[in-house]
């Protein structure tokens, strides 16, 4: 009876197709290109921070050198940041910001291991005293959320 239960949870298991992540397994990422074509003053540096804290997130190590297994190159494609609302004062205070970028992941040989685009829109309330600060911090805000959806891509 014990042995007719395990082979069944077994059959049941692998038929569900529910794949367990090997969370032991460690691929060592490099940076290799941040592609922008949008005159943007801190938009590759903030790139590049969120992109290395989701790499280190991701219970994986970020090293260019010959160990490295993978790398990661990113295309920003569109970067739309406009203002919606306005303080008392007639600052800008409010922003939305929307962002579509490509996510390419190659190996040492140069195959893409993943080629995925991601969108992103978020809103920004400032005070509106700081507005050239204030859009800075929209993108911050953006380049939070695709740090999500990029340790949800590396952890797969």
């Amino acid at each position: 009876m014990k042995l007719f239960l395990i082979i069944l949870i077994f059959i049941i298991s692998s038929c569900t197709g529910y794949k367990t992540a090997n969370l032991n397994e460690k691929h060592i990422y490099c940076i290799k290109e941040v592609n922008i074509n949008i005159p943007e003053p801190t938009l590759k540096d903030t790139a590049t921070k969120y992109i290395s804290d989701a790499v280190i997130e991701s219970n994986n190590i970020l090293e260019c050198s010959e160990k490295t297994d993978r790398y990661i190159n990113i295309n920003i494609n569109s970067l739309n940041i406009y203002s919606v609302g306005y303080s008392p004062s007639q600052r800008a205070n409010i922003y939305n910001a929307y962002i579509s970028l490509s996510f390419i992941l190659t190996d040492k040989s140069g195959n893409n291991i993943l080629n995925k685009e991601i969108k992103e829109i978020t809103e920004y309330t400032g005070t509106g005293l700081l507005s050239e600060r204030e859009r800075r911090y929209a993108i911050e805000e953006i380049f939070k959320l695709i740090k999500i959806r990029v340790i949800s891509l590396l952890r797969m």
